[in-house]
């Protein structure tokens, strides 16, 4: 079983908690093992205790009850860190409950069906680990539980990667630190996820491709560029700066572009896609133009392109001619 050194919790839990004296009083009641429910109930206890001595009055703190709303179109099954096997939460769309929308880089809105009530799916799509922060948005990177033949699948993650993911738990925490915002408070654990939470969420989920892509895994910048242009989406729902994400997500498919971190036909049209719309959304419209000619030669080239290949570029050559459309981006 995985070992988290207790100096990276320690640290951690200051920062989760607001003071070292604080995460002492956890490590002394629960140890070494990080608990959000836990870290929440110890944070309102101590508030609502100093607002009593500082003179105010304020309800006594109830544990919250959890949702059984039958039309909530989001369920949650537990799956286990692959890193460090810790228990982690993990939220999936009901069948049928959530329809979806694509904008102009793929990237789905949803809203619900029938009489299913409304849930961003986009804001709890990734799980994140509370010990030693590794964080994803696909259940296959976890170890998760198999009820039919009763036993566990395992990560898809190789070993090495997960070695690397343990020991670079130090470096996430260094993340939240610089993120300055409060963890708890932003619900990057839980269920109700603000978009700045979301927004962080994705930052792990984009370390952890990091380290794939360090060992040349197949994917890691595709993915990483994925994650950019997700919270993009999430920034411009909720009336934040997309802007920065979006150079980010141009910045990981170049790079993906020029390693052929996506190999095959579908992925490279993918990709060249992407890499046009980003530029034409940025005001780019050069470089947009320059790898428009890019997509043509690989077309050109390309011996019998297969039809997603040609769904791609087809699209790639509608956006270009629309370019100049105000309404493009609405």
């Amino acid at each position: 079983m995985a070992i988290i050194d207790e100096q990276g919790v320690r640290r951690r839990l200051k920062i989760m908690l607001g003071s070292e004296p604080l995460a002492d009083v956890y490590i002394k009641r629960f140890g070494y093992t990080i608990h959000i429910a836990k870290i929440n109930g110890l944070k309102i206890a101590m508030e609502y205790r100093a607002m009593q001595q500082n003179g105010g009055v304020a309800e006594e703190p109830k544990p919250k009850v959890a949702e059984t709303d039958w039309n909530d179109p989001i369920f949650e099954i537990q799956v286990k860190c692959p890193a460090c096997f810790s228990p982690v939460p993990y939220w999936d769309q009901k069948a049928r409950a959530l329809g979806s929308s694509l904008d102009m880089f793929h990237m789905p809105s949803y809203k619900p069906v029938g009489t299913f009530r409304a849930a961003d799916y986009n804001l709890i799509a990734v799980s994140v680990c509370p010990q030693c922060f590794f964080a994803s948005p696909d259940k296959k990177d976890f170890i998760v539980h198999d009820s039919a033949r009763y036993r566990e699948v395992p990560s898809r993650l190789q070993q090495g990667e997960l070695a690397a993911l343990l020991t670079s738990a130090d470096d996430r925490t260094t993340m939240l630190e610089e993120s300055g915002i409060d963890i708890t408070r932003e619900h990057v654990f839980g269920r109700e996820r603000t978009p700045q939470g979301a927004i962080f969420a994705y930052d792990l989920s984009i370390h952890r491709a990091l380290i794939e892509s360090r060992r040349s895994i197949p994917f890691a910048l595709f993915k990483m560029a994925g994650y950019s242009l997700k919270q993009a989406l999430i920034a411009r729902t909720y009336k934040l700066d997309e802007t920065p994400y979006l150079e980010h997500a141009l910045e990981h498919y170049l790079k993906c572009f020029e390693t052929s971190n996506a190999p095959g036909q579908q992925y490279e049209a993918n990709v060249l896609y992407e890499i046009i719309a980003l530029n034409v959304r940025l005001g780019k419209i050069t470089d947009a133009g320059a790898f428009v000619a890019v997509l043509e030669k690989v077309k050109a080239e390309a011996s019998l392109p297969d039809i997603p290949f040609i769904r791609w570029y087809n699209a790639a050559r509608d956006l270009w001619s629309d370019r100049d459309n105000p309404d493009l981006w609405k």
